[in-house]
């Protein structure tokens, strides 16, 4: 389609309007009768006579646009759903079997619908929500439900709406959020002239690259303190402390004792005298650092 602009009676260029460009256009292909479509499509499917299917898709091309309009409420680029349509009515020129005895625009009204629907639950929000026939029955009937039920002097309540429709309520309020509230980017400003965007009020998901790097530097600092303090001690008092106050899964008393011959009592008295010698070492060890919470930072002397 080839559109040029138009010299308006000021004297000036008239604004090119697509559509109606593409209107005029389509408007020298001829419609078809029933006995043309069904001469064209034996043509093709027989011997794949490409220009039968070119005269084809040419005459129905109206039919497309006649459907596109019907969803023109929904859809404001009315240009997007006839060229998806238009994809559909090339579908329905390959499948259509004319021995069925079923007309053409008929058959192909299905395949068109069928790709403008698809097209527009694709597209309509980021977040797909026409997953389900029930919800797609919603997405397509929920604004005529609604005003035919205010037209009665009704409230078009979710509950009554369902029922209506043969759904869940669920499924009804979800859609009808969907239609309600049309996708916005999180890099969009927040008004006017802010530089601020929604994506600057979200929370943070992951911790700062300061609060990580603390994190790590105290986790590396009590790495090293733990494995001074396992140097100073002897086998038994080291496997306790190993294998059992600083282990994630800890040995139980009872198998400590059984290692060194002892009875569970007797090595809980070690672990006891154990805890307080490590106590004593931390104290002195960690004198120079100031516990935080966002890590271990070295006191100022």
């Amino acid at each position: 389609m080839s559109l040029v602009p138009v010299p308006s009676a000021a004297g000036g260029l008239a604004r090119l309007d697509p559509l109606s460009g593409y209107l005029r256009e389509i408007s020298a292909y001829s419609l078809l009768t029933e006995d043309e479509e069904r001469d064209l499509a034996l043509s093709y499917r027989r011997d794949g006579d490409v220009q039968a299917a070119v005269r084809l898709a040419t005459g129905n091309l109206r039919l497309v646009v006649s459907i596109a309009f019907q969803y023109r409420n929904t859809w404001q680029n009315v240009l997007d759903l006839i060229q998806e349509g238009n994809v559909g009515l090339m579908k329905a020129i390959e499948k259509f079997d004319p021995h069925r005895g079923l007309r053409f625009s008929t058959y192909a009204t299905w395949w068109v619908k069928a790709y403008m629907l698809k097209y527009l639950l694709d597209n309509w929000s980021l977040v797909k929500f026409g997953t389900s026939n029930a919800r797609r029955k919603v997405f397509f009937n929920l604004r005529r439900e609604q005003e035919r039920l205010r037209l009665k002097g009704a409230d078009a309540r979710p509950v009554d709406l369902a029922r209506q429709l043969e759904v869940s309520v669920k499924d009804v309020v979800e859609v009808g959020q969907a239609l309600d509230y049309k996708d916005a980017s999180l890099d969009a400003p927040l008004g006017e002239g802010a530089t601020d965007t929604h994506a600057s009020h979200l929370p943070a998901l992951q911790p700062a690259p300061d609060e990580v790097v603390a994190e790590e530097d105290s986790r590396r600092i009590l790495r090293e303190q733990f494995a001074r303090f396992a140097g100073t001690l002897a086998a038994r008092e080291k496997a306790l402390f190993q294998e059992r106050l600083a282990a994630e899964d800890p040995l139980t008393l009872q198998e400590l004792a059984d290692r060194f011959g002892m009875t569970r009592e007797g090595m809980r008295q070690v672990e006891k005298r154990l805890v307080k010698s490590f106590k004593r070492f931390v104290e002195h060890e960690m004198a120079g650092y100031d516990l935080r919470a966002q890590g271990i930072t070295r006191k100022k002397p």
